[in-house]
């Protein structure tokens, strides 16, 4: 249960990194 809520916190994180590195905000 920790690990499942934890990917799926991590998935939009790593989505907004893809779309937001051209702006160095990761």
């Amino acid at each position: 249960i920790f690990y499942l809520s934890y990917s799926f916190h991590l998935i939009p994180i790593t989505l907004f990194c893809l779309q937001t590195w051209t702006s160095s905000i990761c």
